[in-house]
């Protein structure tokens, strides 16, 4: 009988190391693979890919924000001079050109540039040169954020008009993005 034993309790512990063996190589299997997926090149990011990323996400941005000026542009803007009045308002062509410039900055790693092409109207006539938004935009936490915009016309950016206020034309423009 203790013959019976010794041979049960060797094909037991025959057993159990075979099972710790397959335990020991599917972990090791594991932690392998674990450690090819962290370390392949497919899953680092390039600064190309960053580059991208930022630039889609710029370019999301401005479809919001055209979306977003396209009705409140064409609101009539009243301004008043002596005994005349002026009244201005404006469409978007849907034309944009952007720039995107890296920074030291750690808060914001990127400033994005962005011309809005609009047409101009005075008292009901389309003015003959050509007329800008540009908006200023900074990259923080993952999203683009606006900072500021002011309005170009001929290239040059609006002057404050006799009578007027600079900050009420800068805000007018910047309205437009809030």
């Amino acid at each position: 009988m203790l013959r019976h034993r010794r041979r049960g309790s060797k094909k037991q512990a025959g057993k159990r190391t075979q099972m710790k063996l397959k335990l020991l190589c599917t972990l090791g299997l594991i932690v392998l693979s674990m450690f090819a997926f962290a370390t392949s090149p497919g899953k680092a990011q390039t600064p190309d890919d960053q580059t991208a990323i930022v630039r889609n996400k710029l370019e999301a941005r401005i479809k919001d924000d055209i979306n977003k000026i396209e009705p409140r542009i064409k609101n009539p803007l009243k301004r008043q001079f002596g005994s005349k009045q002026d009244t201005y308002y404006a469409e978007l062509t849907g034309e944009y050109s952007m720039d995107i410039k890296t920074t030291d900055s750690i808060i914001s790693p990127f400033t994005g540039i962005v011309d809005y092409n609009i047409r101009w109207y005075a008292n009901s006539r389309m003015v003959s040169f050509p007329v800008i938004i540009k908006a200023i935009y900074a990259y923080q936490d993952g999203q683009w954020v606006f900072k500021s915009a002011k309005r170009y016309a001929g290239y040059h950016p609006d002057r404050p008009m006799e009578g007027v206020e600079d900050a009420e034309d800068v805000s007018w423009v910047n309205s437009l993005f809030q």
